[in-house]
């Protein structure tokens, strides 16, 4: 039974402020309607890593090396820098597209600079999620030294429990 080649494409879908997208890729795709262009110079890798210990959790920042190639009949420089729509500190979708196959998402960042050295873009992009810089409160109780529990949303405290007497 002959194996088949799996060929990977990565999709980026970068948002701009008028509600509009860059659709870059490793290599021309169609996927759902739109087109990604292969201008993608590297492969960039993401790592994640989780602290059960500390509950933390953090993910990589990555940059992605495009060719500034013809955009709407202008370098899409000019679409990066200076144009109407802005894309610094707007969120960027990545897939992976096995095969051209059905996409599956396998990141989002956010856009935190870009730079040009003539012929090619660098695009840095650092990871976000909602919860990112958020410090949760690690308050004991008094006597027992056990975790005060966070509540979020709609809740009835209970009126018998105190910081100094939980129940």
């Amino acid at each position: 039974m002959a194996s088949t080649i799996e060929k990977q494409n990565w999709l980026f879908k970068l948002s701009n402020n008028n509600s509009g997208f860059l659709y870059l890729s490793f290599s021309d795709a169609t996927y759902d309607s739109q087109t990604y262009i292969g201008a993608v110079l590297n492969r960039p890798t993401i790592s994640e890593s989780i602290s059960l210990t500390n509950s933390t959790a953090s993910t990589s920042g990555i940059s992605i090396t495009v060719a500034d190639f013809i955009y709407n009949g202008d370098p899409v420089s000019k679409e990066l820098f200076g144009g109407t729509n802005e894309y610094i500190n707007r969120n960027c979708f990545i897939f992976s597209q096995i095969n051209d196959n059905t996409t599956t998402q396998i990141a989002s960042f956010r856009v935190t600079s870009i730079s040009s050295s003539g012929d090619k873009l660098n695009i840095k992009m650092d990871s976000y999620r909602p919860w990112d810089d958020i410090i949760l409160p690690n308050v004991k109780t008094t006597e027992r030294k056990k975790l005060v529990p966070i509540a979020y949303g709609d809740y009835t405290k209970n009126s018998a429990s105190t910081l100094s007497s939980p129940k």
